[in-house]
Protein backbone atom coordinates (compact mmCIF):
# COMPACT_ATOMS: atom_id res chain seq x y z
CA UNK A 1 0.00 0.00 0.00
CA UNK A 2 1.46 3.51 -1.17
CA UNK A 3 2.46 6.14 1.48
CA UNK A 4 0.56 9.07 1.69
CA UNK A 5 3.03 12.19 -0.47
CA UNK A 6 4.82 14.45 1.85
CA UNK A 7 3.47 17.66 0.61
CA UNK A 8 5.92 20.78 1.02
CA UNK A 9 3.97 23.71 2.27
CA UNK A 10 6.78 26.76 3.09
CA UNK A 11 10.30 26.52 4.84
CA UNK A 12 11.43 28.85 6.93
CA UNK A 13 15.02 29.59 8.97
CA UNK A 14 15.75 29.54 12.55
CA UNK A 15 17.96 31.48 14.46
CA UNK A 16 19.18 29.03 17.01
CA UNK A 17 21.20 27.36 14.03
CA UNK A 18 22.55 29.34 11.33
CA UNK A 19 22.15 27.78 7.91
CA UNK A 20 19.59 25.01 8.95
CA UNK A 21 16.46 25.27 7.24
CA UNK A 22 13.29 23.94 8.23
CA UNK A 23 10.44 22.69 6.04
CA UNK A 24 6.55 22.08 7.34
CA UNK A 25 5.38 18.81 5.67
CA UNK A 26 1.78 16.99 6.00
CA UNK A 27 2.05 13.38 6.19
CA UNK A 28 -0.89 11.31 7.16
CA UNK A 29 -2.61 14.27 7.65
CA UNK A 30 -0.26 15.04 10.35
CA UNK A 31 2.01 18.56 10.14
CA UNK A 32 5.71 17.67 10.62
CA UNK A 33 8.80 20.02 10.69
CA UNK A 34 11.48 18.32 9.26
CA UNK A 35 15.10 20.01 9.22
CA UNK A 36 17.20 19.94 6.38
CA UNK A 37 20.85 20.18 6.73
CA UNK A 38 23.67 20.68 4.45
CA UNK A 39 26.78 19.23 5.36
CA UNK A 40 28.60 22.44 5.25
CA UNK A 41 25.83 23.52 7.68
CA UNK A 42 26.10 19.95 9.63
CA UNK A 43 29.90 20.11 10.09
CA UNK A 44 29.77 23.72 11.86
CA UNK A 45 27.35 22.58 14.53
CA UNK A 46 28.34 21.22 17.62
CA UNK A 47 28.98 17.85 18.07
CA UNK A 48 26.35 16.93 20.50
CA UNK A 49 23.72 18.99 18.51
CA UNK A 50 24.53 17.66 15.01
CA UNK A 51 23.52 14.65 16.63
CA UNK A 52 20.92 15.90 17.80
CA UNK A 53 19.75 17.14 14.98
CA UNK A 54 20.13 14.36 12.72
CA UNK A 55 18.06 12.50 14.52
CA UNK A 56 15.15 15.10 14.45
CA UNK A 57 15.05 15.22 11.13
CA UNK A 58 15.40 10.85 10.63
CA UNK A 59 12.72 10.71 12.68
CA UNK A 60 10.53 12.67 10.70
CA UNK A 61 11.46 11.24 7.45
CA UNK A 62 11.18 7.23 8.52
CA UNK A 63 9.10 5.98 12.21
CA UNK A 64 7.61 3.01 13.18
CA UNK A 65 3.93 3.79 12.56
CA UNK A 66 5.07 3.83 8.38
CA UNK A 67 7.14 1.02 8.92
CA UNK A 68 3.73 -0.68 10.37
CA UNK A 69 1.49 0.46 7.51
CA UNK A 70 3.69 -1.34 4.75
CA UNK A 71 4.35 -0.22 1.24
CA UNK A 72 6.28 1.86 -0.23
CA UNK A 73 7.34 5.44 -0.30
CA UNK A 74 6.96 7.55 -2.96
CA UNK A 75 10.26 8.56 -5.06
CA UNK A 76 10.74 11.76 -3.02
CA UNK A 77 9.80 10.34 0.31
CA UNK A 78 12.79 7.68 -0.60
CA UNK A 79 15.30 10.20 -1.50
CA UNK A 80 14.59 12.00 1.50
CA UNK A 81 14.98 8.73 3.57
CA UNK A 82 18.17 8.17 1.67
CA UNK A 83 19.69 11.22 2.35
CA UNK A 84 18.73 10.52 6.03
CA UNK A 85 20.57 7.12 6.25
CA UNK A 86 23.66 8.40 4.90
CA UNK A 87 24.03 11.43 7.10
CA UNK A 88 23.25 8.49 10.06
CA UNK A 89 26.30 6.57 8.86
CA UNK A 90 28.26 9.27 8.73
CA UNK A 91 27.52 10.36 12.22
CA UNK A 92 28.03 6.75 13.55
CA UNK A 93 31.14 6.43 11.80
CA UNK A 94 32.49 9.93 13.29
CA UNK A 95 31.14 8.72 16.79
CA UNK A 96 32.91 5.38 16.69
CA UNK A 97 35.84 6.97 15.62
CA UNK A 98 35.87 9.56 18.33
CA UNK A 99 34.75 6.67 20.95
CA UNK A 100 37.91 5.14 20.00
CA UNK A 101 39.89 8.31 20.56
CA UNK A 102 38.30 8.52 23.97
CA UNK A 103 39.01 4.88 24.81
CA UNK A 104 42.57 5.48 24.63
CA UNK A 105 42.17 8.47 26.06
CA UNK A 106 40.84 7.42 29.04
CA UNK A 107 43.84 4.25 29.28
CA UNK A 108 46.25 7.45 29.10
CA UNK A 109 44.70 9.00 31.84
CA UNK A 110 44.28 5.92 33.60
CA UNK A 111 48.21 5.12 33.10
CA UNK A 112 49.28 8.74 34.03
CA UNK A 113 46.81 8.23 37.63
CA UNK A 114 48.66 5.26 38.61
CA UNK A 115 52.20 6.68 37.87
CA UNK A 116 51.32 9.53 39.75
CA UNK A 117 49.86 7.49 42.84
CA UNK A 118 52.64 5.22 42.78
CA UNK A 119 55.28 8.75 42.90
CA UNK A 120 53.25 9.15 46.26
CA UNK A 121 52.54 6.06 47.74
CA UNK A 122 53.53 4.75 51.12
CA UNK A 123 55.67 2.09 50.32
CA UNK A 124 57.96 4.62 48.47
CA UNK A 125 58.80 5.76 52.38
CA UNK A 126 59.42 2.85 53.82
CA UNK A 127 63.58 2.43 54.77
CA UNK A 128 65.80 -0.32 53.06
CA UNK A 129 65.64 -2.85 56.00
CA UNK A 130 61.79 -3.16 55.94
CA UNK A 131 61.46 -3.37 52.09
CA UNK A 132 64.14 -6.55 52.24
CA UNK A 133 62.39 -8.01 54.87
CA UNK A 134 59.34 -7.93 52.73
CA UNK A 135 60.91 -9.09 49.79
CA UNK A 136 62.11 -12.27 51.98
CA UNK A 137 58.41 -12.56 52.72
CA UNK A 138 57.58 -12.88 49.14
CA UNK A 139 59.47 -15.57 48.23
CA UNK A 140 58.90 -17.50 51.50
CA UNK A 141 56.46 -20.03 50.37
CA UNK A 142 58.29 -21.00 47.13
CA UNK A 143 60.56 -23.53 46.95
CA UNK A 144 64.25 -22.36 47.13
CA UNK A 145 65.10 -22.70 43.74
CA UNK A 146 62.76 -20.25 42.66
CA UNK A 147 63.35 -17.56 44.88
CA UNK A 148 65.88 -15.61 42.16
CA UNK A 149 63.58 -15.85 39.12
CA UNK A 150 60.65 -14.37 41.37
CA UNK A 151 62.92 -11.66 42.29
CA UNK A 152 64.07 -11.07 39.13
CA UNK A 153 60.35 -10.65 37.59
CA UNK A 154 58.59 -9.21 40.55
CA UNK A 155 61.25 -7.00 42.19
CA UNK A 156 63.71 -5.98 40.34
CA UNK A 157 62.20 -4.58 37.38
CA UNK A 158 60.25 -2.16 39.32
CA UNK A 159 62.32 0.74 40.04
CA UNK A 160 65.90 1.59 40.64
CA UNK A 161 65.15 1.51 44.87
CA UNK A 162 64.03 -1.97 44.55
CA UNK A 163 66.62 -3.29 42.92
CA UNK A 164 69.23 -1.90 44.95
CA UNK A 165 67.39 -3.22 48.14
CA UNK A 166 66.86 -6.76 46.53
CA UNK A 167 70.18 -7.04 44.87
CA UNK A 168 71.38 -6.08 48.56
CA UNK A 169 69.93 -9.05 50.31
CA UNK A 170 72.06 -12.04 50.02
CA UNK A 171 69.06 -14.35 51.91
CA UNK A 172 67.10 -13.70 48.14
CA UNK A 173 70.30 -15.09 46.06
CA UNK A 174 71.86 -18.33 47.87
CA UNK A 175 69.79 -20.60 45.76
CA UNK A 176 71.66 -21.74 42.26
CA UNK A 177 69.50 -23.85 40.51
CA UNK A 178 69.93 -25.21 36.89
CA UNK A 179 68.43 -22.44 35.24
CA UNK A 180 72.22 -20.90 35.14
CA UNK A 181 74.65 -21.53 32.43
CA UNK A 182 78.06 -21.25 31.52
CA UNK A 183 79.38 -18.63 28.87
CA UNK A 184 82.77 -18.83 28.35
CA UNK A 185 83.89 -19.20 31.78
CA UNK A 186 80.58 -17.66 33.52
CA UNK A 187 77.22 -16.77 33.38
CA UNK A 188 76.81 -12.83 33.98
CA UNK A 189 73.86 -13.66 36.47
CA UNK A 190 75.25 -16.28 37.94
CA UNK A 191 78.22 -14.57 38.91
CA UNK A 192 76.03 -11.41 40.12
CA UNK A 193 74.03 -13.79 42.10
CA UNK A 194 77.18 -15.13 43.88
CA UNK A 195 78.19 -11.88 44.47
CA UNK A 196 74.63 -11.05 45.81
CA UNK A 197 74.53 -13.65 48.30
CA UNK A 198 77.63 -12.63 50.57
CA UNK A 199 79.23 -15.41 52.34
CA UNK A 200 75.70 -17.11 53.51
CA UNK A 201 75.76 -20.61 52.73
CA UNK A 202 74.78 -21.77 49.42
CA UNK A 203 71.43 -23.99 48.31
CA UNK A 204 72.61 -26.10 44.40
CA UNK A 205 70.07 -27.42 42.85
CA UNK A 206 71.19 -29.37 39.98
CA UNK A 207 68.90 -32.27 38.68
CA UNK A 208 67.87 -34.67 36.33
CA UNK A 209 70.72 -33.85 33.75
CA UNK A 210 73.56 -36.07 34.69
CA UNK A 211 76.20 -35.20 32.57
CA UNK A 212 75.38 -31.40 31.61
CA UNK A 213 75.44 -30.93 35.50
CA UNK A 214 78.71 -31.50 35.13
CA UNK A 215 80.47 -28.14 34.08
CA UNK A 216 78.66 -26.42 36.33
CA UNK A 217 79.38 -28.05 39.21
CA UNK A 218 82.98 -27.88 38.67
CA UNK A 219 82.51 -23.44 37.76
CA UNK A 220 80.93 -24.10 41.20
CA UNK A 221 83.61 -25.68 43.14
CA UNK A 222 86.08 -22.97 43.90
CA UNK A 223 82.75 -22.01 46.32
CA UNK A 224 82.56 -24.99 47.81
CA UNK A 225 83.17 -24.25 51.31
CA UNK A 226 79.54 -22.12 51.37
CA UNK A 227 77.50 -25.29 49.88
CA UNK A 228 75.06 -25.73 52.72
CA UNK A 229 72.67 -27.51 51.10
CA UNK A 230 73.15 -29.49 47.71
CA UNK A 231 70.88 -32.06 45.49
CA UNK A 232 72.53 -33.13 42.51
CA UNK A 233 72.70 -35.50 39.98
CA UNK A 234 75.94 -36.37 38.14
CA UNK A 235 78.47 -38.96 36.60
CA UNK A 236 81.15 -40.92 39.55
CA UNK A 237 84.11 -39.37 36.80
CA UNK A 238 82.95 -36.00 37.81
CA UNK A 239 83.20 -36.47 41.54
CA UNK A 240 86.00 -38.12 41.92
CA UNK A 241 87.42 -35.31 39.94
CA UNK A 242 86.77 -33.07 42.67
CA UNK A 243 88.76 -34.13 45.39
CA UNK A 244 88.38 -33.33 48.84
CA UNK A 245 87.39 -29.87 49.26
CA UNK A 246 86.88 -27.85 52.63
CA UNK A 247 83.00 -28.56 53.23
CA UNK A 248 82.49 -27.08 56.64
CA UNK A 249 78.68 -25.94 56.04
CA UNK A 250 77.50 -28.54 54.24
CA UNK A 251 74.67 -30.08 56.31
CA UNK A 252 72.49 -31.80 53.16
CA UNK A 253 73.11 -33.64 50.57
CA UNK A 254 70.89 -35.39 47.86
CA UNK A 255 73.17 -36.66 45.25
CA UNK A 256 71.93 -39.07 42.22
CA UNK A 257 74.78 -41.09 40.40
CA UNK A 258 74.53 -42.82 37.41
CA UNK A 259 76.34 -46.43 36.56
CA UNK A 260 79.50 -47.11 35.61
CA UNK A 261 80.62 -46.33 39.12
CA UNK A 262 83.95 -45.31 40.41
CA UNK A 263 85.07 -45.95 43.87
CA UNK A 264 86.43 -43.06 44.73
CA UNK A 265 83.38 -41.00 43.75
CA UNK A 266 82.35 -40.38 47.25
CA UNK A 267 86.13 -38.82 48.41
CA UNK A 268 84.81 -35.29 47.95
CA UNK A 269 82.52 -35.68 51.13
CA UNK A 270 85.34 -36.79 53.71
CA UNK A 271 85.80 -32.82 55.20
CA UNK A 272 82.05 -32.35 55.37
CA UNK A 273 82.25 -32.76 58.89
CA UNK A 274 78.59 -31.27 59.55
CA UNK A 275 77.20 -33.12 57.16
CA UNK A 276 73.58 -34.96 58.77
CA UNK A 277 71.20 -36.02 56.06
CA UNK A 278 72.78 -38.19 53.20
CA UNK A 279 70.42 -39.01 50.25
CA UNK A 280 72.09 -41.14 47.53
CA UNK A 281 70.05 -42.19 44.02
CA UNK A 282 71.76 -45.10 42.10
CA UNK A 283 71.41 -45.55 39.02
CA UNK A 284 72.96 -48.99 37.84
CA UNK A 285 72.58 -51.41 34.82
CA UNK A 286 73.76 -55.06 34.49
CA UNK A 287 77.39 -55.46 33.55
CA UNK A 288 77.80 -56.95 30.02
CA UNK A 289 79.68 -60.28 31.80
CA UNK A 290 76.37 -60.27 34.21
CA UNK A 291 77.86 -59.16 37.51
CA UNK A 292 76.63 -57.06 39.46
CA UNK A 293 77.37 -53.07 39.54
CA UNK A 294 76.53 -52.88 43.31
CA UNK A 295 80.25 -54.64 43.69
CA UNK A 296 81.44 -51.26 42.92
CA UNK A 297 79.37 -48.38 43.94
CA UNK A 298 81.32 -45.73 46.07
CA UNK A 299 82.72 -46.03 48.97
CA UNK A 300 81.27 -43.54 51.59
CA UNK A 301 84.39 -41.77 53.76
CA UNK A 302 83.37 -41.46 57.52
CA UNK A 303 80.93 -38.39 58.60
CA UNK A 304 81.07 -37.89 62.10
CA UNK A 305 77.65 -35.85 61.96
CA UNK A 306 75.57 -38.24 59.72
CA UNK A 307 72.29 -39.09 61.78
CA UNK A 308 70.09 -40.09 58.45
CA UNK A 309 71.36 -42.00 55.40
CA UNK A 310 69.10 -42.93 53.21
CA UNK A 311 70.11 -45.13 50.00
CA UNK A 312 68.23 -46.21 46.52
CA UNK A 313 68.86 -47.57 43.80
CA UNK A 314 67.15 -47.91 40.39
CA UNK A 315 67.87 -51.17 37.89
CA UNK A 316 67.67 -50.20 33.81
CA UNK A 317 67.02 -53.44 31.97
CA UNK A 318 69.14 -53.70 29.01
CA UNK A 319 66.93 -54.44 26.16
CA UNK A 320 69.13 -55.66 23.19
CA UNK A 321 67.46 -54.47 20.04
CA UNK A 322 68.50 -55.54 16.23
CA UNK A 323 69.59 -53.00 13.73
CA UNK A 324 68.52 -52.58 10.49
CA UNK A 325 71.34 -52.92 7.80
Amino acid sequence: MPTSPIVLTRHTSILTAPGVLFFECTVHDQNLRVPIIDQNSLASLPRIERSDDLLQRSRAVAYIRLLHDGGYPLPQDASLARSCSDDLLLEIERIAAEMRRLSALQDELVTQRNITLSLIAPIRKLPAELLSRIFLDLVSDDPPEKHARIVLKTVVPVCATWREVAWSTPALWTCIDGVSRIVKGGDVLLNAQLRASGDLPLTLRYKNDYYRNAEMLEFLLPYAARWGDIAFSTACPTLAGFGTPDLPLLSRADISLCHPYDAHAFEFLERAVALRRLDIQATSAEDADGGDPGLSFPVLPPLPSLVELSIRSTRLEMTPTRSKL
